[in-house]
């Protein structure tokens, strides 16, 4: 290994540690109180070597809404490659959906209601990584429906995948806006779901 080589790999090492720490301050002081100051003092860190690895606050969110993702895709990933029955394997990945969702509420709650409007710059990263997160879920989710047979749904399959992903986005849009504290019964989406899109 070069030493260019280990200067990448430890700085790609201290992005996620300063991930890692922000989601520690987040998950300890929640939305309100997330401050870049909190993030370096978890991650053992100046706050001037922090902004060396992201530049603004907007950034460091980005990028831990695309770590938290990643994580989540593969675990719907590992969920939807078993075998059994359909309906069953869905309600597993519906309720690992639901389990990211909560684990990331304060995350939501910053990137879609604390920065709604805080500049170009960080819309259009936003946008661009929201494409990108969406685009891989509903190609996974898609292909997961093709395998179990197509035929069997009333709408082509990307249509479904847009069906269930607002079915669950409806339910976790009132616990963001309202700070609603009911559960949601994966097995209740599943049952709405199959019961709109199967013919």
């Amino acid at each position: 290994m070069t030493i260019k080589d280990r200067k990448e790999r430890e700085k790609e090492q201290r992005r996620t540690a300063i991930v890692n720490a922000a989601s520690k301050v987040l998950k300890d002081f929640g939305y309100d109180a997330f401050s870049m100051d909190k993030v370096a003092e978890y991650a053992e860190l100046s706050k001037g070597a922090l902004y060396l690895y992201f530049e603004s606050k907007e950034n460091l969110l980005i990028e831990m809404a695309q770590t938290a993702h990643m994580q989540f895709l593969e675990k719907v990933t590992s969920i939807i490659s078993q075998s059994g029955e359909f309906e069953n394997i869905l309600t597993k990945g519906i309720e690992e959906t639901i389990r990211y969702f909560q684990q990331n509420l304060a995350l939501f709650r910053l990137l879609y209601f604390s920065f709604p409007f805080k500049g170009l710059d960080f819309m259009k990263n936003f946008e661009k990584m929201t494409l990108s997160i969406h685009g891989k879920e509903s190609a996974l989710v898609a292909n997961f429906f093709e395998k179990h047979g197509a035929e069997k749904f009333r709408i082509p399959v990307r249509q479904a995948y847009l069906v269930l992903h607002g079915l669950i986005a409806s339910f976790f849009t009132q616990k963001l806006l309202f700070d609603i504290d009911e559960e949601i019964n994966p097995k209740t989406i599943a049952e709405i779901f199959l019961r709109g899109v199967l013919k």
